[in-house]
């Protein structure tokens, strides 16, 4: 069927009616707001675990102890009513000794007995649980001794005394301090005269019995 100009132009505004009522692709409808886009979904942060509390670090070992053991006080007793052999060392002006057993102790010591005589001396068997230390001066004086102290540390005794001399012009004397202590490992004794170091004495092993 032909559609003449006038009939085109009629059926013209009414096409354009039907467009208006259908809501054509991409147009919202008068009154109506077009729906948002859908907001992407939000992404869920995986859950961590708090950390623990780290465990406190173990403390460092107390360093070792370097410092050296403290000296034991030795309980001792001391002697007289002795006089020198003059055949133990005769010369020296000094001798500092240790003894062991009583055999070496007649070859340096001998008693002096005299009347009303009450000399401290060494009991018999004073060797079986005892040592013997003995300070000799000798020459044109008298001496006289007072023990300090005796203390044991690292094997060594050591015998702090004090002597004095008292000249004399008109004879020659050997004069001893005999002190004993209790048998014990030792290895050596040191002797220290008016506080001074004068001998170290080495003591070898005890013959047995």
């Amino acid at each position: 069927m032909r559609i003449t100009a006038g009939r085109w132009a009629a059926i013209a505004p009414l096409a354009a009616l039907g467009l208006a009522l259908s809501g054509g692709a991409g147009c919202a409808r008068t009154g109506e707001q077009a729906a948002p886009p859908a907001a992407p979904p939000a992404a869920t942060a995986s859950a961590k675990p708090a950390p623990s509390p780290s465990a406190p670090a173990p403390a460092p070992p107390a360093p070792a102890s370097s410092a050296p053991a403290a000296p034991s006080p030795l309980a001792f007793d001391t002697y007289g009513g002795y006089f020198v052999s003059n055949k133990f060392e005769p010369t020296a002006e000094t001798s500092l000794v240790v003894i062991q057993d009583q055999q070496a102790f007649d070859k340096v010591f001998g008693a002096a007995f005299v009347m009303r005589d009450k000399s401290h001396r060494l009991p018999p068997g004073a060797f079986d649980s005892c040592i013997v230390l003995a300070a000799i001066h000798r020459g044109k004086a008298v001496w006289e001794y007072a023990v300090q102290d005796v203390r044991a540390a690292g094997g060594v005794v050591t015998v702090r005394y004090t002597a004095t001399a008292k000249p004399s012009e008109s004879a020659e004397f050997a004069c001893p301090l005999i002190l004993s202590i209790a048998k014990g490992h030792y290895t050596a004794v040191q002797f220290v005269e008016n506080d001074k170091p004068v001998k170290k004495v080495e003591i070898p092993p005890a013959a047995p019995r």
